[in-house]
């Protein structure tokens, strides 16, 4: 922050402050900090994205990509936005990233933007994802679009869930449905027994797990901070994934940095192997390779096996109303899928 690099400066502990990635997220950041606005500065979450973006695209000439700033790299693409809303009502369903970055932007662009969030607070997704050991920062996304769409004049209602007649009956001109995800749960023998959960009741506390053997079904990157969750309340722990390499949609620093975490907190991993059953506090595993069965003690089962997007209220809405999914809602991803959706939709939005 400003008020870090003032202090260091004056106790001497650096003679000049260089920024690196705090300026692919905000390449104004001097600027405010200069003109006493650090309050307005998009934060870099050092969530790596654009790590991850280098690494994949060296050998090409596509650019970094930053998660929280979708035109990094492509300001003369977007030299100006469009102040054409003439004060027209939108409403945007979910405060989450998506919901928050769009509300802002559309809000810039002139329109009377009012978001309505079914939780007391903002976050979505984000609210689990800012859980794990050593992610704190990924909440300051949050917390930067919250400010920035309520400072761009946003009216944000907490804790209201809106009927499609309540939105139809308001007459918008637009309706933007940012309205997440749905953890996914397999219709398999066992999985309503009462030692059965999905990661978020486990991320967020509400499921205590505490010196016991856990198997977590799915090794993505949630499943993963999941397990190095279950680490620190000394649970001996089982990763179990289908494809034949552990985290098999991941790579880039984080990755490399959660293996070795949980490398080193003797988690037991198990590829090529998909979940048959669940018995009595145990699984049952087939092999992918050649179907061959194996039984594994467990007395907690936690299910990370992906999300699926919240199209219900899409699907009553759409054929009487302007109206638009982005972020999970569309298609589930990282932040920086769910910011890039909520921009161009409002970018091509007219």
């Amino acid at each position: 922050t400003p008020a870090q690099a003032e202090q260091q400066l004056q106790n001497g502990d650096q003679d000049f402050i260089g920024l690196g990635r705090p300026l692919l997220a905000d390449p104004d950041w001097a600027n405010k900090a200069k003109s006493g606005h650090a309050d307005a500065i998009t934060r870099c979450i050092g969530c790596l994205y654009c790590m991850d973006c280098f690494a994949k695209d060296m050998m090409t000439d596509k650019p970094i990509e930053c998660a929280v700033n979708p035109i990094t790299c492509h300001e003369k693409d977007y030299p100006s936005l469009s102040k054409d809303g003439h004060g027209r009502k939108v409403t945007v369903i979910g405060a989450g990233v998506s919901g928050l970055y769009a509300a802002k932007l559309l809000a810039k662009r002139g329109f009377a933007v009012t978001v309505y969030e079914k939780e007391p607070q903002a976050g979505g997704q984000i609210n689990l994802a800012d859980k794990p050991p050593h992610k704190e920062r990924i909440h300051w996304c949050i917390e930067d679009l919250e400010h920035q769409a309520k400072a761009a004049g946003v009216e944000i209602n907490y804790g209201t869930e809106l009927t499609p007649e309540q939105i139809a009956a308001q007459k918008p001109y637009a309706v933007f449905l940012a309205t997440g995800s749905t953890e996914i749960v397999p219709n398999i023998e066992g999985v309503r027994q009462d030692f059965v959960t999905t990661v978020s009741p486990v991320l967020t506390g509400s499921v205590k797990l505490k010196n016991k053997r856990v198997a977590v079904i799915g090794s993505g990157m949630t499943g993963l901070e999941t397990a190095e969750t279950l680490l620190r309340d000394g649970n001996q722990v089982t990763v179990v994934e289908m494809a034949a390499r552990i985290a098999p949609g991941a790579s880039g620093i984080n990755l490399q940095e959660i293996l070795q975490a949980l490398a080193a907190g003797k988690v037991t991993f198990m590829p090529k192997m998909k979940l048959a059953k669940i018995g009595d506090h145990e699984i049952t595993l087939l092999s992918t390779a050649d179907r061959a069965q194996t039984t594994v003690p467990a007395d907690a089962v936690v299910l990370s096996l992906g999300v699926r997007g919240n199209h219900a209220l899409y699907e009553k809405l759409k054929d009487n109303c302007r109206c638009y999914e982005i972020g999970n809602a569309a298609v589930p991803g990282r932040i920086a899928e769910s910011v890039r959706s909520a921009f161009d939709t409002v970018m091509s939005f007219s």
